[in-house]
């Protein structure tokens, strides 16, 4: 891969392969397994569909929130976009209002990060490999964080304290 570094964001460029299947990228110094990106964003879009378009613009809501953990805990947008499938798939979450949604995501993540999440693109073994094993103590940390900013959002719900939810927005 190639990054072009802006000010403010990186973008990495990643050579690919077109297969029958669907995607090959570079794995080391051998092509991997073939990808399935489209099934995967399919999967988003239908469930942000079922959820009345209430989903992509509360990945970007997690997503902001989550750039501000240490680095050693950061997730990639495919790891949280993952755990979002994971969580509102089986679950609605429990209103379709932005609030509901994230609350719901972060205590469920906090549940659901100590243990990997297959890959279903075919990519790799699991989205979040770079956690280590089931239950490894970077995966308890990073839970620790979801649980910290689950909590501080029920508290601020429930205390209706505007500051809480806006310094975890940042606006």
């Amino acid at each position: 891969a190639v990054t072009v570094s802006f000010d403010d964001i990186d973008i990495q460029l990643l050579p690919a392969l077109k297969s029958g299947m669907g995607i090959r990228i570079p794995d080391g110094k051998k092509w991997s397994n073939v990808v399935k990106p489209k099934e995967f964003a399919q999967s988003i879009t239908e469930l942000n569909q079922k959820l009345s378009g209430t989903l992509v613009p509360s990945i970007k809501l997690i997503k902001a929130i989550l750039s501000k953990l240490p680095e050693q805990s950061q997730m990639t947008g495919y790891h949280i976009e993952a755990l979002v499938l994971k969580i509102f798939s089986k679950t609605p979450p429990t209103s379709l209002n932005y609030k509901d949604i994230l609350k719901d995501f972060f205590s469920g993540a906090a549940k659901m990060v100590k243990q990997p999440i297959k890959d279903e693109t075919g990519q790799s073994d699991y989205v979040d490999e770079y956690f280590g094993p089931k239950n490894s103590q970077q995966r308890r940390v990073v839970a620790n964080y979801l649980d910290r900013i689950a909590n501080k959002m029920e508290y601020a719900d429930t205390g209706c304290i505007q500051t809480d939810w806006i310094e975890l927005l940042d606006i």
